[in-house]
């Protein structure tokens, strides 16, 4: 047998020890991570009842929205911004060809 091999029972007896000395501190910790989260929790509840009652909705418009099918992520265009979007595809549409030739006679 080497020097660092172990039996099981001596594994066994190391953890029933570490159990022994830490048990009471992780028990202590379990409480209170428990406590936090109740308190979390109510918080939580509160602060959506408060958002209801000031008729903010609980989900920002600038946040994805969880929907069955998936994520659904919401974005408000403003009326210049969908001049701009027009814009950009008219002036491709007139470009485009144009372009094109240019690139053609370019690679001939």
């Amino acid at each position: 047998m080497r020097d660092d091999d172990k039996t099981i029972g001596e594994v066994f007896r190391l953890i029933e020890s570490l159990k022994d000395d830490h048990g009471k501190k992780l028990d202590d910790i379990e409480k209170q991570v428990r406590i936090t989260n109740g308190r979390t929790t109510k918080l939580e509840t509160q602060v959506e009842g408060l958002m209801r009652a000031a008729s903010i909705p609980v989900t920002p418009p600038s946040l994805p929205i969880m929907t069955p099918e998936g994520e659904s992520l919401s974005i408000k265009i403003s009326p210049k911004m969908w001049a701009l979007i027009a814009s950009a595809f008219m002036g491709m549409s007139m470009f485009g060809p144009i372009l094109a030739d240019w690139l053609k006679k370019l690679t001939q």
